[in-house]
């Protein structure tokens, strides 16, 4: 029993606290790391659109469409990170198909391919973009 002069919480009411946060907490996390993929998901296909419409610039200037070290130099690299001609972007890797295309390929065709990185935790998710400008979701 507290006198008058003594002020706080006791030990029970402080475990009471941290077992209802701990509760609160388990709940909320799966609901936030589902919110933060949806939120990297939409923002990878906003990109992939951008990249489309940027590879049919670079067509009307060049004759044929660009690889993505191209594309990202030419937006001063506001795509992510390139690594040999591929792009880096969080935790999504944006590849051509094929990997390194010759121009002759790329004045009829091009396939942009972005995929997320696998944690263990991590729900795949795959797009596509191609010189038809359909981008198609592959997975899930």
């Amino acid at each position: 029993m507290k006198s008058d002069s003594q002020k706080g919480f006791s030990l029970i009411e402080m475990l009471v606290v941290v077992a209802i946060v701990g509760i609160i907490a388990s709940i909320c996390i799966p609901y936030l790391k589902k919110a933060v993929n949806i939120a990297e998901d939409g923002n990878v296909f906003a990109t992939t659109k951008i990249i489309a419409q940027e590879q049919v610039a670079f067509f009307s200037q060049n004759n044929r469409y660009a690889r993505l070290d191209e594309i990202n130099l030419a937006r001063n690299g506001a795509f992510g990170t390139t690594i040999g001609n591929t792009i880096r972007r969080g935790k999504f890797t944006f590849t051509m198909s094929p990997p390194s295309p010759d121009n002759t390929t790329l004045k009829y065709d091009y396939t942009i391919i972005a995929t997320r990185t696998i944690d263990a935790v991590d729900v795949p998710y795959q797009i596509t973009v191609s010189a038809d400008g359909a981008i198609t979701q592959l997975i899930p």
